[in-house]
């Protein structure tokens, strides 16, 4: 039987973003819905995106992908009025739990 473990993702600007296994499977569908995989590659989601780094090779931490989630920059649109904060939150916590190694 195993044992689920819950985790605190935190990176430089402080902010936790928990890891728990519940909070990752709902970071893949907000992946998959908000059309993240049109743009970024993500070995995990089976996504080919070119526009957007690739994030299997950049490996962000989650207050990374969330500051980039809300605020957007480059070629990517803001999404802080699309998604929830709950969303973003989901998001960050499943990119940053897929790119580890």
């Amino acid at each position: 039987m195993g044992v689920a473990v819950a985790g605190i993702v935190s990176g430089c600007g402080g902010e936790s973003i928990p890891t728990d296994p519940a909070t990752v499977r709902a970071g893949a569908r907000v992946f998959r819905e908000a059309g993240c995989q049109t743009c970024h590659t993500l070995a995990a989601a089976r996504s080919r995106g070119r526009i957007g780094p690739n994030l299997d090779r950049r490996r962000p931490t989650a207050d990374a992908v969330a500051r980039q989630v809300r605020r957007g920059g480059r070629k990517m649109p803001a999404f802080d009025d699309r998604l929830t904060e709950q969303q973003i939150r989901a998001v960050a916590a499943y990119v940053a739990e897929a790119t580890r190694r």
